[in-house]
């Protein structure tokens, strides 16, 4: 008698992680679909940073701008 209500225990507790592992797996299926949240944080580092290459490149054009001017001016001269 013991044995049998052992057997049915055990049968019970692979029956259930079965499950577990059909129900973990299609979370996973689920979860990989999806797009992965972006924090707030995240998103204004982001666009803080595409702000100063946007500056940078501005400033770099002026620099380029100025050094043509100089370097005009300079030949010029001599």
């Amino acid at each position: 008698m013991f044995y049998m209500i052992l057997i049915v225990i055990a049968i019970i507790v692979a029956i259930g992680w079965i499950a577990y592992g059909i129900w973990s797996y299609r979370v996973y299926r689920e979860e990989k679909n999806k797009p992965r949240p972006k924090s707030e944080r995240l998103v204004q580092s982001r666009k803080s940073f595409e702000e100063y290459m946007e500056r940078m490149k501005e400033f770099e054009e002026k620099r380029a701008l100025e050094r043509k001017g100089k370097e005009n001016k300079n030949v010029k001269g001599e």
